[in-house]
């Protein structure tokens, strides 16, 4: 009589490196697909917060009688999420966000400054100085 051969379930050692193998490569596709997407949501991001610092900034000028020289200075500043913020008071009142370097927005070559004037006005430029108009 035959014995009574049970096996036991499971993965054999090439399988599971196959299973590895196809979740690296899907990974390395998804990965950098995904690190794009962030650029712009972070770039609107920072535009929000230089439209929240300006209605600081209106907020601070009626209370004190001028502007703020210093973003730290300005209670409602929130995170930076790979921006520094910046103040200028030439021709008015010019807000600055430029990217991190390092930082997360780095890839984001194309929009490396945004600017927002009290007027409304917004520009743009590329990290070599160029002004740009695909950052909105």
């Amino acid at each position: 009589m035959l014995a009574n051969r049970s096996f036991v379930g499971g993965f054999s050692l090439l399988e599971t490196l196959l299973v590895v193998a196809l979740i690296a490569t899907l990974s390395s596709l998804a990965i950098p697909y995904w690190q794009a997407q962030q650029y712009p949501a972070k770039r609107q991001l920072a535009w929000l917060q230089l439209q929240q610092l300006l209605l600081t900034q209106v907020e601070y000028q009626m209370h004190t009688g001028s502007f703020s020289t210093e973003v730290g200075a300005l209670p409602s500043m929130t995170q930076q999420l790979g921006y520094d913020f910046y103040i200028q008071l030439d021709d008015g009142l010019w807000l600055q966000a430029v990217v991190q370097d390092p930082g997360p927005q780095m890839g984001d070559q194309q929009c490396w400054q945004l600017w927002l004037h009290e007027d409304g006005r917004r520009l743009s430029y590329d990290q070599g100085g160029k002004q740009t108009f695909t950052c909105e």
